[in-house]
């Protein structure tokens, strides 16, 4: 028995040392990935980013589209700095010029979706890793909690909170 038990661990742990260590994809340019309520999704239908060097702004948004185009979802990004560093993010509903991340949903092509807001209890940031101003390029990470604050009379079945963990992106800028 002693024997059968040893092979088994042994044969457990050659398995364990095979196994390929899990190994972050490389993104590819004006992409988007994103954990959305603990499910991989493509946020890349629609990739947007501007620098607006009259008002000294920096805003963008990455889309998912489903439906052929009838419904959508976005994540906006505004007020960032071009400067890599962490930035804790506020709601959008604040009267603030600190960075903020938003979250939108659009049904029949025009109309607006469940409403959310940032969850502040929660730790919501955004991470500008590089900058690259020759490529105009930006490569960055974010995690932000919302919160359901309105239905806008849709009775569909979406979830009360939205949850983006591990999300990534790396996408070009354009100069306005």
């Amino acid at each position: 028995m002693k024997t059968i038990n040893l092979l088994l661990l042994s044969g457990i742990c050659l398995l364990l040392a095979c196994e390929p260590a899990f190994v972050e994809e490389e993104l590819a340019l004006n992409q988007c990935i994103v954990l959305q309520n603990g499910f991989r999704y493509d946020f890349s239908d629609e990739v947007n980013f501007f620098v607006d060097t009259t008002n000294d702004r920096t805003y963008g948004y990455v889309r998912k589209f489903e439906d052929f185009f009838a419904f959508f979802e976005q994540i906006s990004f505004q007020r960032f700095p071009l400067v890599p560093d962490k930035y804790e993010v506020v709601s959008i509903y604040d009267n603030s010029s600190e960075p903020y991340i938003g979250y939108y949903q659009t049904i029949e092509l025009d109309q607006f979706g469940y409403a959310y807001e940032l969850d502040k209890q929660r730790p919501n940031y955004l991470e500008i890793e590089e900058v690259d101003e020759v490529q105009q390029t930006i490569k960055a990470s974010f995690k932000a909690y919302f919160k359901r604050v309105d239905t806008n009379g849709w009775k569909l079945n979406f979830p009360d909170r939205m949850y983006f963990t591990e999300g990534r992106f790396f996408v070009k800028y354009r100069i306005e």
